[in-house]
């Protein structure tokens, strides 16, 4: 029992303010990489074993930068722990200088833009997440935490990865790829009828439209660059 309740409480994420902020510039994992690429991200938070934690907009995709950004009310603190990071960034090759985290205006760009919730790919990774945790607290087998309970097969050379979950009555199987260029999972997958319920990297995505069937055995499946898909078996 301790062991699970170990995997229930293991928080997992794909950035928190410690990532984000001790950066000189702040940079969220939305402009540092692929769209493509933020979605598998999203889409292995909310699909693994472990309990997901999203940083303030990442539901949406937010781009703002978030700076460390102090208040210190004795001047010389404030003055040593900045000159202290940036002392700290330029060991490092960090290139130019970082935003004074005793500066107001450090803080004001930190702010998130709520509005970014509607626009065009925002308002798409926002539905995604939505069905995502959806799917999470429906299915008996994203609700398992057991270590038992979950097996993961990777292809290292291709960059794939094949996560399966299942609990009593239910299996979910995820099929990802980090790679990008377009690959094909040569591998087994269990016996029965596998009903695609979500493709991440459906463009535009469309909550609820997914179709697609993988039958169980030895397969070799087809898939887009940076792929996050999700099926269940329905036999």
């Amino acid at each position: 029992m301790a062991r699970r309740e170990a995997v229930e409480k293991f928080v997992v994420y794909a950035q928190n303010h410690d990532r984000i902020g001790n950066r000189p510039r702040g940079e969220r994992l939305t402009t540092l990489v692929d769209p493509r690429a933020a979605r598998l991200a999203q889409f292995l938070l909310v699909i693994g074993p472990g309990t997901p934690l999203f940083f303030m907009g990442e539901e949406y995709g937010e781009r703002s930068p978030f700076f460390y950004f102090t208040s210190f009310e004795n001047p010389e603190l404030a003055a040593g722990v900045a000159q202290a990071r940036q002392d700290e960034f330029q060991s490092e090759a960090w290139v130019g200088r970082a935003p004074n985290p005793q500066e107001p205006a450090t803080f004001e760009r930190s702010k998130i833009d709520r509005s970014r919730r509607e626009r065009p790919g925002h308002r798409e990774l926002l539905r995604l997440t939505h069905d995502l945790l959806q799917w999470r607290a429906r299915l008996p087998a994203l609700r398992d935490s057991r270590r038992s309970s979950v097996t993961v097969e990777v292809d290292e050379r291709k960059r794939l990865l094949s996560l399966r979950r299942e609990a009593t009555g239910d299996r979910i199987l995820a099929m990802c790829s980090f790679s990008s260029e377009p690959e094909v999972w040569a591998g087994y997958i269990p016996e029965g009828r596998w009903q695609l319920i979500l493709d991440a990297q459906e463009d535009p995505y469309r909550s609820g439209e997914a179709d697609g069937v993988v039958r169980g055995g030895f397969v070799e499946l087809g898939l887009p660059p940076y792929a996050a898909r999700l099926y269940r078996a329905v036999e």
